[in-house]
Formats: C-alpha cells, sequence, structure tokens
C-alpha cells in the first residue's frame, strides 16, 4: 500500500515540475509574426500575361485563383478571376473572364 502511495505522489510531482517548466518554456518563445512571401498555397500556374507596356503581370493557377502584380513579379495579390489578356493595339486593355 505505502508503494502505490509514493507512486502516486511520483506522479503529481512529475505532473507539477513538467506544467511549471513547459509553461515557461511557452512564456519565453519569440511571438510569430506573418511574412508575405508571394505566391504560395494556389496550386500549379498554367497560364501567364505580362503587359508588354508596364510591370502589370497575371497568373493563374489550377486551383482557380488569379495573381496580379504591378511590380514585375516582385509582390502578388490574389484576385478572384480565371483569365486575363492584353491587347496589343490598345496600350491600357486587359481582358479578364471569369470560370463558371
Amino acid at each position: 500500500m505505502k508503494n502505490i502511495y509514493k507512486t502516486r505522489q511520483y506522479m503529481k510531482l512529475t505532473l507539477v515540475l513538467f506544467l511549471l517548466f513547459g509553461s515557461l518554456n511557452a512564456a519565453h518563445a519569440a511571438p510569430l509574426q506573418y511574412i508575405p512571401r508571394g505566391i504560395g498555397g494556389g496550386g500549379a500556374m498554367s497560364g501567364f500575361s505580362i503587359s508588354p507596356y508596364s510591370d502589370l503581370m497575371f497568373v493563374g493557377t489550377d486551383m482557380g485563383t488569379l495573381f496580379r502584380s504591378a511590380n514585375g513579379g516582385k509582390t502578388w495579390l490574389p484576385i478572384h478571376h480565371s483569365q486575363v489578356g492584353f491587347d496589343s493595339n490598345l496600350e491600357h486593355a486587359a481582358y479578364v473572364g471569369f470560370n463558371a
């Protein structure tokens, strides 16, 4: 009977120490920080359209997302269209189609 009592005491002590040191470790953890990395998680890139007159670029993915870059591909933002094209005769014309 004494052996069971000692085992329970050791288990309680181990649990208390584990919780104490685990909480101290979590208190000193560095805060999470979001760092944008550009395109990611959108699927395979299947369609590209690059403006011949500016740094405007579009890329479509197999997941149905379209990404737009206004600075030559340095940064990308998702837009909800699936096709885009430029008119070579009109300098500032872009055509965007929707997938239904």
